[in-house]
């Protein structure tokens, strides 16, 4: 269990989304081929092709004969903007319906069957104004893949069933965001845009917009709305394979000529978005969850021509920028704020919006005002200031780090966020847009600033306490809207700076170890004190390394209370360190510390260069004096109300944690942490700091573009900054339920949908029980989805997978509903549990061995970069395999397996009486378990009553 402070790593994973947007030009290399030529990172292998069907269809292969998954993704230009205005939703439902049967393949589960069979995943999503499918497989499989997926956008058969039943799951989806906040605040802000601007709709739909009408049937509007807009001229496809560029084109050619090309009208926005004497305004929401936040948002242009020298990078850094003398460092040290993020937010054909989002102390929310006139002040500070060419200069060598040295992201990711690029930039530019950075034009931030003032403003204060008069139709949430102003003149602030040279920009990339062989990290000193690891990569030759350490110490797992306590001094740690993480990660370093269930863990990782300067930096964090009374209490405030909103969690979500607990014996509830937090006080954990660093030991790996002699370096320096005296480790400890016996328990949830989670522990943690197992839910997954999803429509949150505790091998069911109850969801569990083996038995040994396979292929996948590569050898590390052999025997041991020693093994272990279960659900006012479960009362006393699997 690894817990950070909320309000820090939202708005730092904000501000990383924000950067990796913007662009900067690097020296590419061209790769040239028929159909156009595409410029592409130094660092990237793979060969790339762009051409145009006759249909208009706009196609990226791309060919990577070493790839372990084959992926296509493809972009359709339509959204909810295009929902009529009678049928809001259709976009979506549109979607859910394209995945349930074609010409070629009628069988609603055809689809996801066989992506499941051959390793793969599926899934789409549809935004503001494009949708967008995609799926992965194992590569020789992925012919077949295209040729069902092709048939969406050629033949969907729209079957009248199944328009019904999707309209219930699209309902469920509905339903189980009800207390979103995130959903109930745009359900607020969209009663207050202009009525007639498409943001007004209501996107995901429900059963009252999809309901058949007199005369007006949904599937005739369905039809009428794919035939209108699902043209092949607003789409764009790519596609990722082994093949060669020649073989991947046949491929594509082959299957997606068909597609359809009407001519489709142009999906340009001219209505604004806010009406006349909307602007400047202040909304008021209630939050369920115990929130402080403000945000400002701002009608702007669409910033989409304007790549080659974006404007909203600048806008967006300055204001979201967090080290000293930074807005956020100011509002700090005023104890007004907790986190901030800044940067353009909706972008569409017609205009967007550029957004300023602040985490609000209790002190900050009572005085909102001065953080707006903060928020002005700083605004007015960079338009007296302006962008000048040693900005520009910065940022472009920034981005021309990140595109020369650019790594592998999952193929299923590529090739979404390639499709959805397609569409955005020139073909030849695709990949090298979101890094270019070539036109100095300081006059575009001008123009971009005059749309960031108190008069074009819609500020919004979300809070549980905040005075309300209306309440939406669709989410039920309590808001109010008014005229405001008065900001016009607040002028600068001599504290609140423009940022400063970053020191953190690596300026030294050789690479190191050219000529040693690859090799598997080497334990290379193990002492009382710390037992290091040390490997030099060889697979990526990118000048980047990761230094990962966990200081263990079995003090830390005595009682809620330390860990609590922990928990503050990686908070406190993090939150004094801004100013340095902050320019870090602008140049391609990152860190981490955060409390895990055996101490503390710590990360350095990206551009090797400067890597130890952040190092020392966090250990001085971690060893500071003192820290500042005033943020210690916020922090304490923000870790006290994220776990009081526990309750308010999705209820499948809920559950999850609910079983973890139940699992390992110092996994600690919210409740337990929130009644230690309460007495903590500063000086408690500074004394206690000392008393862990005493006792603890550490690990550490450092892997990547190192010397042996760096590695020596980074354990010594951190071993004796932080005086780490060595000592029990202590262990990972996870329940063993007992034979012959099923367990339940009941978790409260502040949720209308009901919930039931069914895990089924495995009987050993040794490789032979790990890979039945695993076998099962690979086996059930797909149909287990299908069954309660599909054909029950039990809900829309269902998922049957392997659930696997340090070793211990499980298998867990889950399914959220608004409509069954916890009984119901039992029960269709159990049943389709106890007729499983005849369904497997119906397909045969051939489809059993295919699932087999499918899971060896997903066991066995390489890693993508070299941070995947860290994290795989650092996990084994974590779990004792010092020889790092646990792939390579699990994959032996799946491969044993055969057809009717599964079949031996699920009649023996699922049909009948179940045993070795936990059964969590949502409350519920009368059940009856079919289990016959014990209920597991106490967590606290079940736990101290039980056998333990015990890891170092």
């Amino acid at each position: 269990m690894v817990l950070k402070l909320p309000a820090a790593v939202v708005s730092r994973c904000t501000l990383i989304i924000i950067a990796l947007l913007l662009t900067a030009c690097g020296d590419g290399i061209k790769s040239s081929e028929r159909g156009g030529e595409v410029i592409k990172s130094p660092n990237d292998g793979r060969d790339y092709r762009s051409l145009v069907l006759d249909n208009g269809l706009k196609v990226l292969l791309i060919s990577d004969p070493q790839t372990d998954k084959s992926a296509a993704a493809l972009d359709v230009g339509v959204g909810s903007a295009q929902d009529p205005a009678d049928r809001e939703g259709l976009a979506h439902f549109l979607e859910h319906m394209l995945f349930l049967g074609t010409d070629n393949y009628p069988e609603p589960e055809a689809y996801q069957a066989y992506i499941s069979a051959h390793s793969g995943s599926h899934n789409a999503y549809t935004a503001f104004e494009n949708t967008n499918y995609f799926f992965d497989i194992e590569p020789e499989y992925l012919a077949g893949g295209l040729d069902r997926f092709s048939r969406f956008f050629v033949a969907p058969l729209f079957t009248e069933a199944y328009v019904e039943r999707e309209k219930n799951a699209v309902y469920s989806e509905y339903k189980s965001k009800l207390k979103n906040e995130y959903r109930r605040s745009l359900d607020a802000l969209r009663q207050e845009v202009n009525p007639a601007h498409p943001m007004a709709k209501f996107s995901v739909g429900n059963l009252q917009t999809l309901a058949d009408r007199d005369d007006d049937k949904v599937r005739d509007d369905l039809l009428a709305f794919y035939n209108k807009h699902y043209s092949a001229e607003v789409m764009s496809l790519v596609v990722l394979g082994r093949e060669s560029l020649p073989e991947l084109e046949q491929m594509v050619r082959s299957r997606f000529a068909e597609i359809p090309s009407p001519e489709v009208a142009s999906n340009e926005i001219t209505v604004p978005l806010f009406e006349v004497d909307k602007l400047p305004g202040f909304m008021q929401v209630k939050s369920l969850k115990d929130v402080r936040s403000l945000s400002l948002a701002f009608p702007i242009p669409s910033q989409r021509q304007f790549y080659r020298s974006k404007p909203a990078l600048f806008v967006g850094d300055m204001l979201g920028h967090e080290g000293e003398g930074s807005l956020l460092e100011y509002l700090k040290q005023q104890g007004l704020a907790e986190g901030l993020s800044a940067g353009a937010g909706l972008d569409y054909n017609g205009g967007g919006l550029f957004n300023i989002s602040v985490s609000l102390t209790a002190k900050g929310e009572a005085n909102w005002s001065q953080v707006v006139e903060a928020v002005f002040q700083a605004v007015n500070r960079f338009k007296q200031h302006g962008m000048n060419e040693q900005m520009f200069a910065q940022q472009r060598q920034l981005m021309d780090i990140r595109f020369r040295y650019q790594e592998k992201a999952a193929a299923i990711h590529t090739v979404s966020g390639l499709a959805g690029q397609l569409k955005k930039y020139p073909a030849s530019e695709v990949l090298s847009a979101p890094y270019m950075l070539d036109v100095y034009k300081p006059e575009l931030v001008e123009q971009l600033l005059t749309f960031i003032s108190p008069d074009n403003a819609m500020i919004t204060l979300t809070s549980r306490t905040v005075n309300t008069d209306k309440v939406t139709e669709l989410y039920h949430t309590d808001y109010s809207y008014q005229p405001t102003g008065g900001w016009a003149q607040v002028g600068t602030n001599s504290a609140i700076t423009m940022p400063a040279a970053n020191d953190f920009i690596a300026e030294d990339f050789s690479l190191l170890n050219d000529k040693a062989e690859a090799q598997l990290p080497q334990k290379i000193i193990d002492n009382q004190r710390y037992q290091l690891w040390y490997g030099a990569d060889q697979q990526f030759r990118i000048p980047k390394g990761e230094v990962r350490a966990t200081l263990r110490s079995d003090d830390a797992q005595q009682s809620a209370d330390h860990a609590v306590k922990l928990l503050l001094l990686t908070a406190l740690a993090d939150d004094s360190l801004n100013s340095f993480s902050y320019p870090a990660m602008l140049a391609g370093l990152e860190f981490d510390v955060s409390a895990t269930t055996r101490g503390l863990s710590l990360k350095v990782a990206g551009y090797t260069d400067k890597q130890p300067l952040l190092l020392k930096a966090l250990l001085d964090g971690l060893q500071q004096p003192t820290y500042s009374q005033t943020r210690f209490n916020n922090i304490k405030d923000e870790f006290r109300r994220g776990w009081a909103n526990a309750d308010y969690q999705p209820p499948y979500g809920r559950l999850v944690t609910a079983l973890n607990e139940s699992l390992m014996l110092h996994y600690w509830s919210e409740k337990q942490l929130l009644a230690a937090i309460e007495s903590v006080e500063l000086t408690d954990v500074l004394t206690y700091r000392q008393q862990f660093f005493s006792q603890a030991a550490m690990e550490m790996l450092v892997y990547g573009n190192y010397s042996e002699q760096q590695a020596k370096d980074f354990a010594e320096l951190t071993v004796s900054s932080l005086s780490l005296g060595g000592g029990n480790p202590g262990e990972n400890t996870v329940v063993v339920l007992p034979a012959e016996k099923n367990w339940s328990r009941t978790v409260a949830v502040n949720h209308n949908d009901a919930a039931g989670l069914l895990y089924v522990q495995g009987r050993s943690d040794g490789y032979d029980e790990r890979a039945l197992m695993g076998v099962t839910a690979q086996l059930l997954k797909a149909p287990f989805y299908s069954s309660l999803r599909t054909e029950q429509q039990l809900g829309y949150i269902v998922y049957g997978v392997p659930k696997v505790t340090l070793k211990v091998p499980g298998l867990m069911l889950l399914v959220q509903s608004p409509t069954a109850s916890p009984e119901k969801i039992e029960s269709s569990m159990l049943a389709f549990i106890a007729g499983f083996a005849e369904q497997v038995e119906i397909e045969g040994e051939e489809a059993f061995i295919r699932q087999r396979q499918a899971l060896v292929a997903a066991v066995a996948k390489e890693p993508e970069n070299l941070s995947q590569q860290s994290g795989i050898y650092w996990r084994q590390i974590a779990l004792g395999y010092d020889d790092f052999e646990m792939r390579e025997q699990l994959i032996s041991h799946i491969e044993a397996v055969e057809y009717q020693q599964w079949l031996s093994f699920y009649r023996q272990r699922f049909v009948g009486q179940l045993d070795r279960t936990l059964w969590l659900q949502t409350e519920s006012p009368a059940f009856t378990s079919p289990l016959q479960a014990v209920p597991l009362g106490s967590v606290v006393e079940f736990k101290a009553q039980q056998q333990y699997y015990h890891y170092k």
